[in-house]
């Protein structure tokens, strides 16, 4: 628990996930405060200028973004107060490595499919990046009340097929592009998949760093 305690005073990218009425989780920034024996305390992040709330005993999901990988727990809140709140220490975390999140601007083009509406819709789009967990992009309609999503694309002549599984929603503030910016989790993947993912990304990333030196 030194080496969580650690890595949380010295670190600011830090990240809530919060599971939501409507069962989609969604991640928030934000930092930690201090640490006492009755908890580890964070500054309350926001959402559309207003603090988020969290009740007593609501599981949270943190994760703290470190040069040596991602540390993860889950614990309960003991208290939410004006500006931060407290949650129960965990009983243990994880420790992700760094290479299975690595996320590059990877040029892909992906097919979309998902009900809207009791409507099925089918598109192209361009992913603005990827990792071996997950993946972005913009879109006009709203998948807030979406839950069965598809995407396929081709990464080095392999035809990626998963489900997705919303992260976080945001609202584009730029004109000329679509309305939201999604952030999602492949759902359906196996590990010859997500490998695959992944070397294609370190490939891509030592590419445009040999590049960028001439």
């Amino acid at each position: 628990m030194e080496e969580l305690l650690e890595y949380l005073q010295s670190n600011k990218k830090i990240e809530i996930e919060k599971l939501l009425p409507n069962k989609k989780i969604k991640r928030y920034k934000t930092a930690f405060y201090q640490a006492s024996k009755e908890g580890f305390q964070f500054f309350r992040p926001k959402e559309n200028e207003s603090f988020v709330d969290f009740r007593f005993n609501e599981v949270v999901r943190i994760l703290v973004y470190t040069k040596d990988g991602v540390f993860t727990f889950k614990t309960k809140v003991l208290k939410c107060g004006i500006k931060t709140f407290k949650l129960q220490i965990p009983e243990n975390y994880k420790k992700i490595q760094r290479r299975g999140l690595l996320r590059v601007d990877l040029p892909l083009v992906a097919n979309i499919e998902y009900e809207l509406d009791s409507k099925l819709i089918r598109k192209e789009l361009k992913i603005i990046n990827i990792s071996g967990s997950g993946v972005s992009f913009n879109i006009d309609d709203d998948l807030s009340k979406t839950d069965n999503i598809l995407i396929a694309f081709n990464i080095e002549e392999k035809i990626i097929e998963a489900r997705l599984k919303i992260i976080e929603i945001r609202k584009n503030l730029k004109q000329n592009i679509e309305k939201y910016r999604i952030s999602a989790q492949f759902a359906s993947l196996n590990n010859h998949e997500i490998e695959h993912i992944i070397k294609n990304c370190i490939k891509y990333q030592i590419k445009m760093r040999k590049s960028s030196k001439g």
